[in-house]
């Protein structure tokens, strides 16, 4: 009987392990983010809304949602490049959440974006966004 605990622990442990990849999860997000960049630069807004998170689409209405994704696009044009400069992964009472900070070059000047994913059985999904030009009274985000 101990035996066969002490083998379901560690086939458990060893399947949280496996689940909780840092890099795994890095290679996730870059997907993410590289994917969301291309839908803003498509103006595909209602897809970055469909494929958000529950708690991304608890935020506010729809429209609201759509309509600064486009603001933030008129006002910084299309991405000419972008790199990770920070990347967070955190596990707490099995809900895993990953952010990634990114230095950007618009059309229109630099950025700092965040992107705060949380894992949905397979796969992130967006659960915050944060873009911030220029000053700090210049930041623009998408609340939780």
């Amino acid at each position: 009987m101990i035996v066969s605990i002490r083998n379901f622990v560690l086939v458990l442990l060893a399947a949280m392990v496996a689940a909780c990849n840092p890099m795994e999860q890095l290679d996730n997000a870059d997907a993410e983010v590289a994917e969301f960049h291309q839908q803003m630069d498509n103006r595909q807004f209602d897809a970055i809304w469909e494929a958000g998170s529950k708690e991304f689409k608890a935020s506010g209405p729809k429209a609201d949602a759509v309509a600064f994704l486009g603001q933030i696009r008129d006002r910084m044009g299309e991405l000419k490049s972008t790199s990770r400069e920070g990347f967070n992964l955190n596990t707490d009472n099995g809900v895993t959440m990953v952010k990634v900070t990114h230095k950007s070059e618009f059309a229109n000047g630099p950025a700092t974006e965040t992107f705060d994913f949380v894992r949905v059985n397979e796969e992130l999904q967006l659960f915050n966004y944060n873009i911030n030009w220029g000053t700090d009274q210049d930041a623009a985000e998408l609340a939780e």
